[in-house]
């Protein structure tokens, strides 16, 4: 079966989801686990992905992708690395990895949920550190005509030069260097606008799960479904590039803000959800429940948002998991009175780490 609520469990259990929902991400894991590949866990979200009103750095702080791959490693399910990079919307997040120079979030409608890193002056740079050793670097980059070229380099020449003028595309450049404490640069070196939109940086011959959070501070559904400024430089344009073995969604609460119907809430969900099937497997998460006092149309909305969507996930033959709205009692009160809500709308650390507890469960007893 798909929907598998656990709010019956103790808030550090979880439970597996049936096997057939999630064959990919099985034969993803089983091959990092015989270092013959990399496992690619997506977590797709808005606010509460990405961590708001949370202590958040995106590789050591309190997100619940960050917690769940603390879990997975500690449990032995798989060796899970923060492994992405992107731009973040809002003050709280931050990524101590990555230093820019000359370049600046755009937010004029290239780049995952519009948002991309964009230099217009030669020699700027982005510096990328990952936390671990690595011998491989993606940049995705919007192709635009008349737009300019950079380089990579680990210190010790260049690496790659690419030139990202010429038909609307999004694309993926990969870099390869010795194995080390790599410092990937990033240098804009000919005139033009530079578009870069993700970095993910991996060891080819260490098999870990590389998790991305994809969390977006105000996201809606409509945000990942439509595709940028023309028509090509958004969120579907990424999802055959970063072809996650797994995708996580949870959207909903801004959603609720705007009034979506839950008819056009699920016809989008279903684009995404069809959209990630492509590569790998899905699972839909709930979603936080939300203080209708801060809102009227969260307790209108939210509570049927949730009540369709195993029916959705049954009908596209993904897995649902009813985290963290079941499991946290179902409503803002009983969440709150838990003493997982920071805020009225976000969770806070404590809820943070549950909700990532609870997803290692469910994935350490599927793969």
């Amino acid at each position: 079966m798909s929907y598998l609520p656990i709010s019956a469990l103790a808030p550090a259990s979880g439970a597996g989801v049936d096997a057939q929902y999630l064959r990919k991400w099985r034969k993803a894991v089983s091959n990092a686990r015989i270092n013959t590949g990399q496992a690619r866990l997506l977590c797709l979200g808005d606010s509460t992905t990405q961590a708001a009103n949370a202590a958040n750095d995106v590789v050591t702080g309190f997100s619940y992708p960050t917690q769940m791959a603390n879990q997975l490693t500690a449990r032995g399910i798989t060796s899970a690395v923060i492994a992405g990079a992107k731009p973040f919307i809002g003050s709280n997040t931050t990524d101590s990895r990555v230093a820019l120079s000359g370049f600046a979030i755009d937010t004029t409608g290239i780049g995952w949920v519009n948002y991309s890193w964009k230099s217009t002056a030669t020699s700027s740079t982005i510096t990328f550190t990952p936390q671990f050793q690595t011998d491989r670097l993606e940049v995705y980059y919007a192709r635009v005509s008349g737009a300019g070229t950079f380089t990579v380099d680990v210190g010790a020449g260049t690496l790659a030069t690419v030139n990202t003028s010429g038909a609307t595309a999004m694309l993926k450049q990969t870099v390869s260097a010795t194995k080390a404490s790599n410092t990937w640069t990033i240098t804009h070196s000919v005139t033009g606008a530079v578009f870069i939109t993700w970095l993910v940086a991996y060891d080819s011959t260490t098999g870990r799960t590389l998790v991305l959070n994809g969390g977006h501070s105000g996201a809606t559904t409509n945000d990942f479904t439509a595709n940028g400024l023309g028509g090509s430089w958004g969120v579907q344009a990424h999802f055959p590039l970063l072809a996650p073995d797994l995708t996580i969604v949870s959207l909903g609460i801004n959603d609720a803000v705007g009034a979506t119907s839950p008819a056009n809430y699920l016809s989008r969900l279903t684009t995404i959800v069809n959209s990630a099937k492509a590569t790998g497997d899905v699972i839909l998460l709930s979603i936080v429940p939300s203080n209708a006092a801060l809102n009227a149309n969260y307790g209108t909305f939210e509570p049927q948002y949730v009540a369709a969507l195993p029916a959705l996930a049954a009908s596209l033959g993904v897995a649902y998991v009813d985290v963290p709205w079941g499991r946290w009692g179902g409503s803002y009160t009983a969440a709150n009175d838990l003493g997982y809500i920071a805020d009225g709308i976000h969770p806070n650390n404590f809820g943070y780490s549950d909700m990532g507890a609870a997803v290692a469960n469910v994935l350490g007893l599927s793969a």
